[in-house]
């Protein structure tokens, strides 16, 4: 099968392999001005320091690089303070700073700037990697007295890249420098860090790209369904509502009509209580032979007389009198002063009297009224 290169060979770096002499078209070998070859693979250090950016993070070297004592690990580029004394001790080993490997072969004394009188100071000791001058090296620099003294700030450009060893805390008028003035930082990953293995970090956000479209795309079905529910939910949740509201409404309706019902039975409580309290009573028409069902009323019957008496209850006296008469076939109603109560409104009855006669031929009753 076929191999189709993809990008063009300027734009990628690809070494170490062996370069071979360029010639011309009569197939002499080509040199420069002073004579030496010219060869078909040309490197520059930036892009050998491109390549090893790859593989070693900014940072300490953390064991020295050249025999130590016994128990010297982690001693590579340490500050150590000496005792009673500005001078200090800068511990041989290496660092890595943007592609480029700095390597201290010995321990190097180097003394501090006095202290201010009055006033503290913080200084800080680096390696810098500066592109233009083409180096490597490691150095003090010397922080501002202040009352509240600051941390000189770090350069870090495409030209001039800093990671920091230590800040050393000058106190005002000190004339030594303790193992307590000394923060070590070369811990510190945002400042400097350790170089512990060939590839520290992975930048996996290219990887991920489609897993997470993947979980978002699941996430937007989820989402979806989860809209879904609610809106199912909201739906039954308004059918409850409604039923709801239409169960008050029916129980409201119910309510009413109980309520109107009551009403009218305690009307007629009432009426009755308030007809015991004044013996007033209502008789419809006249209607004495219904009397006996009356509320509030009773019947006493006489055989020896054939006389019905109407009584009233609540004080036994007496509504009214019938008496039958056997050979004239005739009733004769008696009735008392009483007060009529109709719809709210009361008046009051004179005495009255009417006869009921039966004619046995016709079978009818004539009533005679008006006998007072």
């Amino acid at each position: 099968m076929a191999f189709i290169p993809i990008g063009d060979e300027q734009d990628m770096l690809f070494f170490p392999y062996n370069s071979e002499d360029l010639t011309d078209d009569d197939g002499n070998i080509i040199t420069d001005a002073n004579g030496i070859v010219i060869g078909d693979r040309m490197y520059d250090a930036d892009d050998e320091a491109l390549i090893f950016k790859q593989f070693f993070r900014n940072g300490v070297f953390p064991n020295p690089l050249v025999d130590v004592p016994t128990n010297a690990n982690s001693q590579g580029l340490r500050i150590v303070a000496q005792q009673n004394t500005m001078t200090l001790t800068q511990r041989m080993g290496a660092a890595f700073v943007e592609g480029r490997r700095f390597v201290l072969k010995r321990d190097v004394d180097f003394t501090l700037d006095p202290a201010h009188p009055t006033l503290g100071r913080r200084d800080v000791v680096i390696v810098r990697h500066d592109a233009v001058a083409r180096s490597c090296a490691i150095g003090v620099i010397t922080g501002t007295p202040a009352i509240a003294p600051q941390i000189p700030v770090l350069i870090r450009t495409d030209d001039i890249w800093d990671i920091r060893l230590a800040v050393i805390t000058v106190n005002p008028n000190a004339h030594a420098i303790t193992a307590a003035n000394v923060l070590d930082t070369r811990m510190d990953t945002d400042v400097c860090g350790f170089v512990t293995g060939a590839v520290t970090t992975v930048d996996t956000r290219d990887l991920f790209l489609q897993i997470e479209a993947v979980v978002n795309e699941a996430l937007q079905f989820w989402a979806d369904e989860r809209l879904t529910w609610e809106q199912k939910q909201a739906k039954w949740q308004q059918v409850q509502e409604d039923f709801m509201e239409a169960w008050r409404l029916a129980q409201a309706a119910w309510t009413q009509e109980q309520k109107d019902l009551f009403e009218v039975e305690f009307d007629r409580v009432r009426n009755l209580i308030a007809a015991l309290q004044t013996q007033s009573f209502t008789l419809v028409n006249n209607d004495f032979s219904a009397t006996w069902n009356k509320p509030g009323c009773r019947l006493v019957f006489d055989p020896a007389t054939l006389t019905s008496t109407w009584i009233i209850e609540a004080d036994d006296s007496v509504l009214a009198t019938s008496v039958f008469e056997p050979a004239t076939l005739t009733t004769t109603v008696t009735f008392n002063a009483w007060e009529n109560t109709i719809g709210g409104n009361a008046f009051i009855s004179l005495p009255r009297t009417w006869q009921e006669v039966f004619d046995p031929v016709t079978l009818t009753t004539r009533i005679i009224g008006g006998i007072t």
